[in-house]
Parts: C-alpha cells; sequence; structure tokens
C-alpha cells in the first residue's frame, strides 16, 4: 500500500519510541508516519500472504496491529494530537507482545536428496531448502522482541545441511542484531535402520501399486503387516509405536520451549517422510506421506497441516 514491504519490525519500533520521547520541537512527525508505514505494509503482506497458516489467535492480534497502525499514520498525517499518538504506540506495543507472547515449532522433511556423489542435496532440494528459509525469516522479522532459533536434526547429513541453510539466510542476512541460534542432533527424530529387506518390501510394492507404493509400505509397517512385522522383530526398521511416541515427545519438548518470554522462539525439527508421518497421519488421516522440505506447524495446542488446522 505504501511502499516496500518486508522489514524489521523491532528496528521501526524502536525508531518511533525513540521519536516519541523527543520534545515538542524535535517531534517529527513526517518521520514516524513514514517508520509506521514501513510496519503496516509489511504486516498487512504478511496477513494476506499466509492467512490460513496463521493462527486464529495470532491473525487476531495481527488484525487489530494493522488497524492502530492506519489509525497512527492518519494522526502522524494530520501533524497534531500527539497525545493521542502516544497512546496508539502503547496499545500498538501491547498487541504486539501479545502477538508475540508464544513462538512456533516447524516439523520440515528434509529437501530433496542427490545421488550424485559428494552431494546430499539436488539442485532442487537446495531450492526447496531456501524457500523454506524464508518462510521462517518472515516470522523472526515480524517479531517485536529477541529472537532463539533452535534447530534439531535426525543423524542424516541432508538434515544437517538443511539445517544450516536455514540458519545461514536466517542468522547472517537478517538486519536484525538479536538473533541466537544454534542446532544440534536429537534421537527423537533419527530415521534409524533401514534393511535390505525394508528396500526390498519397498521395491516389491512399487511394482505392484506404483505410485501409491510410499504410503502402502507406510501403512503396512504401521500396522506391522506383509513382512513388515519380521523386519521389526529382526531390527531391520525401527517399530513405529517408539518412533510416534518419540515425536510426540519432541512436540512436547518443543511446545515448551516456544513459551519462553524472553524470546519470540522458534523451533525446528527436521526429520523424514514415515517418522514424521506416524504423528501426522493420527491427527488428519491424509493419505499420503509428507513431501521433502514440505512442513508441519504447531502453535496453541493446535496443528496447521496442508491448508487446515488440527486440535492436538
Amino acid at each position: 500500500m505504501f511502499g516496500s514491504k518486508v522489514i524489521n519490525v523491532e528496528f521501526y519500533l524502536g525508531k518511533i519510541k525513540h521519536n516519541l520521547k523527543s520534545s515538542s520541537k524535535l517531534f517529527n512527525f513526517k518521520e514516524n508516519e513514514n517508520y509506521a508505514k514501513k510496519i503496516y505494509d509489511f504486516v498487512d503482506y504478511y496477513i494476506k500472504k499466509n492467512d490460513i497458516e496463521i493462527h486464529q489467535n495470532k491473525l487476531y492480534y495481527l488484525k487489530k496491529i494493522r488497524d492502530y497502525l492506519l489509525d497512527f499514520i492518519v494522526l502522524c498525517d494530520k501533524e497534531k494530537d500527539r497525545n493521542k499518538i502516544n497512546e496508539l504506540f502503547l496499545l500498538l506495543i501491547e498487541e504486539f507482545n501479545r502477538y508475540a507472547l508464544f513462538g512456533s515449532v516447524y516439523l520440515l522433511r528434509h529437501p530433496d536428496k542427490t545421488k550424485e556423489k559428494g552431494r546430499s542435496l539436488s539442485f532442487l532440494g537446495v531450492k526447496q531448502a531456501k524457500h523454506a528459509a524464508e518462510l521462517i525469516k518472515n516470522d523472526i522479522l515480524l517479531s517485536p522482541k529477541p529472537v532463539k532459533i533452535e534447530i534439531y536434526t535426525s543423524e542424516i547429513k541432508r538434515t544437517e545441511i538443511f539445517a544450516k541453510i536455514i540458519g545461514h539466510i536466517n542468522k547472517e542476512k537478517i538486519d536484525k542484531d538479536d538473533i541466537e541460534f544454534f542446532q544440534k542432533e536429537d534421537e527423537r527424530l533419527f530415521m534409524g535402520p533401514i534393511s535390505q529387506g525394508v528396500y526390498n518390501l519397498h521395491e516389491e510394492a512399487i511394482k505392484e501399486y506404483g505410485n501409491k507404493a510410499d504410503f502402502i509400505c507406510f501403512k503396512n509397517w504401521l500396522n506391522k503387516t506383509k513382512g513388515f512385522d519380521k523386519e521389526i522383530q529382526e531390527g531391520g526398521i525401527s517399530d513405529p509405536i517408539k518412533v510416534r511416541n518419540n515425536i510426540i515427545a519432541f512436540v512436547n519438548f518443543a511446545i515448551e520451549e516456544i513459551s519462553n518470554q524472553n524470546y519470540y522462539t522458534i523451533v525446528i525439527g527436521i526429520s523424514h517422510s514415515w517418522i514424521l508421518d506416524t504423528w501426522l497421519y493420527h491427527y488428519t488421516g491424509i493419505q499420503e506421506i509428507i513431501s521433502t522440505a514440505e512442513y508441519a506447524k504447531v502453535e496453541f495446542n493446535e496443528l496447521y497441516y496442508r491448508g487446515k488446522w488440527t486440535s492436538l
């Protein structure tokens, strides 16, 4: 509406706060109006772009923020009623703090892999990783307070590379100083053993079911049928019940982490299809496995996945 879109909200709120402390002679209406327009544009852009993906609680606060910003802009344009401008700014900060009271949990499958020697991700996989990182970048820039990013990966290299791409884009290339970032392996996200017998079962399913083979094999593993019972007993693949319990434990841990009031905390768990699907399928019943670099999000004890919010 007013100009460029993606900006660092915390930075421009700080600019307005500083100006509002100025004496009457130094008070600059136009400068505050310009800063507010930048924030307005980003909030409006974020709402319109991510409407379905924003939890209703956060969406409510963002819409109130947008309304307050518009009122603030109008008053600054008229260059009068400084007391009302101060009141609006306090309301604006209050709504931003409510919006940022709790962070987000992202569960991501690794990006597309490659068979090329010396590489873990294909060119498509790198593109997918960058796209996921950009999605998280907007969450970071919208935060009115310091941000903490915690990334947990499986034991497989491509999940570590995905984490590093997300970290690089969101730590090194964002104009926001107060970002804490770390990554580590988490056994709860591990892929675990995959025997030749499991690969053989998958190959047989492809011959019989074609494109549906991945999900059918996943269901057979989940139900411990069609040869998967034997593979589980012999350690050729992990027990799906144990895998699902691990994901439940990780999500519960992550929900606790994003409750930290000193930061806007984003917890990212990077794992694999089947591993994440043990948990997702229980809530969604979707007859497909999670795609490469696809994500699910948890906020306010609800799960967002493929255009729908579901209570946990």
